[in-house]
């Protein structure tokens, strides 16, 4: 029969039904055929213009062939899609793109977010821990020393797939499956937990090129930026500590994330050169909205009145995020905790 392509838009709007939940209504099964027809259900945001092109291109593969080679073909793209995770999972042990459970926590601030790349941003997550060993108590969780260990190959894995070109926008980890970090952690907390996963994991850069958190003393000053595995990345953190007013607030979420932007994804979005002035009344770059979009909603956020400044300044905010206050976490004092003031 003829081929039909159905793409399922708008899969950057929140609660929509995915592409395996359309097939599963359809009652499409693994062959892909449906009385007769084979079907294509493609993924896709118009407005970001992904996924639109890819079932296209598809259809066009179908409609050149026969009848007997379009099944042998739709087996080929299902073997594809399957080939195409192979390596992820060798590399990582898991699925950080696909059904991943820190990513599924994540997703009330993702979808929340004043962020305009928010919705339909592609994300990755971290490993899941097994929930029993993490409910039990603070003792049966892992140390943030073995999460970094184990967040390492995929984290590295990403920056690859971004560095190659392939739109990514952020790795998400949840910091709450730490030992000695919970879930009503202060800024305090949460900066000593940073701190300590960040000199892990750059222990465990596979380039070796990591020089990011090998001098503390440097990382409060202008320029520094988190670089793993030959890619540089913003990085933030989201707690339900922070309150509604706050930039970082975490909406319903009761877990803590510490979420990697690669620098290549603000490219990809053009985001502009940072500059501390604002079009507040009439923004027009993408810079001006997104500030000026937090504002209206009550979560406006302190912007340096210079760009020469620390990264790190952005990674863990203070509760009130007005300028006169810092949480220093790349300061430690002889006890172990950060200098905040």
């Amino acid at each position: 029969g003829l081929p039909l392509l159905i793409l399922c838009n708008k899969q950057d709007l929140p609660n929509v039904m995915t592409v395996d939940e359309v097939c599963e209504r359809l009652e499409i099964d693994e062959s892909g055929f449906l009385s007769g027809h084979p079907f294509l259900v493609q993924g896709c945001s118009a407005l970001y213009k992904r996924g639109v092109q890819e079932g296209m291109d598809k259809l066009l593969r179908l409609m050149d062939e026969s009848p007997s080679r379009q099944a042998d073909l739709m087996a080929q793209l299902a073997r594809e899609r399957k080939l195409k995770d192979a390596p992820i999972i060798e590399t990582c042990g898991y699925l950080p793109h696909k059904e991943n459970a820190v990513l599924q926590q994540f997703e009330e601030i993702k979808r929340n977010s004043q962020c305009p790349f928010a919705r339909a941003a592609r994300l990755w997550g971290s490993k899941t821990y097994e929930e029993d060993s993490c409910d039990q108590g603070q003792k049966d969780k892992p140390t943030v020393q073995q999460i970094a260990e184990d967040t390492a190959p995929a984290l590295a894995e990403f920056a690859r797939h971004s560095n190659n070109g392939e739109a990514l926008d952020g790795f998400c980890v949840n910091l709450t499956e730490c030992k000695n970090m919970s879930s009503d952690g202060t800024p305090d907390a949460i900066g000593r937990c940073v701190f300590d996963f960040l000199t892990a994991l750059a222990h465990h850069d596979p380039t070796g090129d990591n020089v990011s958190m090998k001098f503390p003393k440097c990382i409060g000053h202008p320029g520094w930026r988190f670089r793993f595995s030959q890619a540089d990345f913003f990085s933030t953190t989201f707690a339900p500590c922070y309150p509604e007013t706050s930039s970082r607030f975490a909406f319903s979420s009761d877990h803590v994330f510490l979420l990697f932007q690669p620098e290549e994804s603000f490219a990809r979005h053009s985001l502009p050169p940072d500059t501390p002035d604002t079009n507040w009344e009439h923004p027009k770059t993408i810079r001006d909205r997104t500030r000026a979009t937090f504002a209206y909603n009550g979560r406006r956020y302190h912007i340096p009145d210079t760009t020469k400044y620390s990264a790190a300044l952005d990674v863990v905010k203070p509760l009130h995020d007005d300028g006169t206050s810092i949480v220093r976490w790349w300061e430690q004092d002889e006890d172990g905790g950060e200098d905040a003031t």
